[in-house]
């Protein structure tokens, strides 16, 4: 049986978990979800983990540069940060 949840997680170089390894970054995220009632996988990396597989990817990394080409994008704060400002300027709260 497979997992119930994948999960590909682009942090920015300096988010908390950047500084941590790959297994090290899972951990914190499973901290999360520890009362979950689902399987759970994830991929955590850096935008500049990102840039360097786009530059060296010798196609060990294709998955996930396939997931950034064609999968859901869940949540991206920059993008809601920029509808919050462009709100705020319409004269909309978020209240």
């Amino acid at each position: 049986m497979g997992s119930d949840i994948d999960l590909l997680v682009v942090v920015s170089d300096d988010h908390t978990l950047a500084p941590l390894p790959r297994r090290g970054r899972f951990g914190k995220l499973l901290e999360l979800f520890r009362y979950r009632s689902f399987g759970l996988d994830a991929i955590i990396v850096t935008e500049s983990e990102v840039q360097a597989l786009r530059e060296q990817n010798e196609g060990e990394w294709d998955m996930v540069l396939d997931i950034l080409e064609k999968g859901k994008t869940l949540y991206d704060r920059l993008a809601q940060a920029q509808v919050m400002m462009k709100a705020e300027e319409l004269g909309y709260s978020h209240d």
